[in-house]
């Protein structure tokens, strides 16, 4: 058996991973094979049964407490075989009238039993392992109906419930329920339900705009099929392009538009007949005309763009005749007066992907539909440091001379750090990745941009370069 990664399981999260809780009486080990007496939980004249465990060892430090224990709690889960093992986080050992509990020091590592810092008795222990058993089984049972309202009024039932976190013992919160009941919902593929739950979950778990940052606050599509007509997709364009709606449902609109958009690819292999992929392209189209001018909004353009780059280049070796790249032109335009970040790396990658070689060179300065980026960049000013990393995004060539990185004073336009750094050259078999750190840094506070410069090719004929990363080199001042 392997130990979890996750070493803090409360008693909600072992009830919610196991099939079934038992009390014990460890019996002792041999062979790698630890022996343990089990009989159901809270019914001590119920039948015994042995249960042995193979590798109880290579999880603990050592079975010391398992020899001293005068009663075990473990939570049980189904193997693929049908036989039991244990989930060693949820592990509760009694000894001498004290709860001790499983903490992993190190990820990956063992275990270590220690004191339980709670001070619970072991029956107020077992009283709450059951009243969670109870409350468990019931959303399981809930679970194998696949009634999404039955599950819609659960939720609504449990309100901010869902985001309470209990302590290691106590029965309070549902753990890692309270995210994947909203997935339960949305596998079941009902695009009314899969729309209530994503604003159910953001109600509950990002209430505040302040936490719509990125993603968060998007409920995924898990099986991406719940939106799977036109009608859906008239839905959410709507939704997405009503001004009166909150910027989080319009993202989420968009989200969703992104898979459900894929229709109208639908049976192109082997390619229909003219007159269906006629059809199919006007709706392309359509669907592509409809989201292209919410890329002038600035909370909308990351997810808008994602469904206008699917509806002009799907990137799939099968749909090639689906290629419509009229919307090159305003795209670059877009690239153009883009800040550097995730969001101008995600339009390059659709430039160099649909540009010619040449107008990729325009474009970027780059020879030979090179495009590596830069991102993640870091700075510790308090140890005259920064770090980034860089990642070949497309090209083919070789790499063969570590890069130069170059700093430029914003102020100036004087270039004040143009050193190569060494054994840096990017491999294509592993797409470029790189981690560069700069230490030692002599920068006077001020505004600063940031990039890299290589050569590609063979005889390194062939040039490259990074975007501008601003950043700016400012002392914590101390009072």
């Amino acid at each position: 058996m392997q130990a979890e990664i996750f070493h803090l399981y409360t008693i909600v999260d072992s009830a919610i991973e196991s099939d079934t809780v038992v009390e014990a009486n460890y019996l002792g080990m041999q062979n790698n094979l630890s022996t343990f007496l089990i009989h159901e939980f809270n019914n001590e004249e119920s039948h015994l049964d042995t249960l042995v465990v193979k590798g109880l060892d290579e999880c603990f430090d050592d079975l010391q407490a398992f020899e001293n224990s005068e009663k075990v709690i473990l939570y049980l889960k189904r193997n693929a075989d049908q036989s039991l093992s244990p989930i060693v986080s949820g592990i509760r050992i009694l000894e001498k009238g004290k709860v001790y509990l499983p903490l992993q020091v190190m990820i990956p590592g063992r275990f270590s039993f220690l004191l339980s810092n709670d001070n619970i008795s072991w029956l107020e222990l077992k009283r709450n392992i059951a009243d969670v058993k109870v409350r468990v089984d019931e959303i399981k049972k809930i679970r194998q109906t696949n009634d999404n309202q039955e599950l819609l009024q659960w939720i609504n039932n449990q309100g901010e419930s869902l985001i309470e976190l209990g302590a290691r013992n106590e029965n309070k919160g549902w753990g890692t329920i309270g995210f994947e009941v909203f997935r339960w919902i949305t596998e079941n593929n009902i695009a009314q339900d899969t729309w209530k739950a994503s604003q159910l979950y953001r109600k509950i778990h990002f209430s505040e705009e302040s936490g719509w940052d990125g993603f968060t606050g998007i409920l995924d599509d898990y099986n991406g099929s719940s939106f799977r007509n036109y009608d859906h997709i008239d839905f959410l364009i709507a939704t997405a392009q009503n001004t009166s709606n909150s910027i989080i449902d319009r993202r989420q609109a968009l989200s969703y538009l992104a898979d459900a958009a894929r229709l109208v690819y639908d049976n192109n292999h082997p390619i229909p007949p003219l007159k269906e992929l006629d059809e199919q392209k006007i709706k392309q189209k359509y669907i592509r005309d409809q989201i292209l001018p919410l890329l002038a909004n600035d909370g909308l353009k990351q997810f808008a763009f994602q469904v206008v780059r699917l509806m002009s280049s799907p990137m799939d070796g099968n749909l090639k005749h689906r290629i419509d790249l009229e919307v090159i032109p305003i795209i670059k335009k877009y690239y153009l007066g883009e800040v550097s970040g995730t969001y101008k790396s995600d339009l390059a990658k659709f430039l160099v992907y649909n540009s010619s070689k040449e107008e990729w060179k325009e474009l970027s300065n780059c020879d030979e539909g090179l495009f590596v980026d830069l991102y993640s960049l870091l700075v510790d000013v308090t140890k005259n440091s920064l770090s980034f990393f860089l990642r070949l995004r497309n090209g083919h060539q070789q790499f063969k001379e570590s890069p130069n990185v170059e700093i430029i004073n914003k102020a100036t336009g004087m270039k004040i750090y143009d050193q190569v750094y060494p054994n840096a050259k990017l491999d294509r078999l592993m797409m470029g990745a790189r981690t560069i750190i700069l230490q030692d840094l002599e920068l006077d506070e001020g505004h600063y941009q940031l990039r890299v410069v290589g050569s590609a090719g063979e005889d390194s004929q062939y040039h490259w370069e990074t975007e501008f990363i601003d950043f700016l080199w400012i002392r914590p001042s101390h009072h």
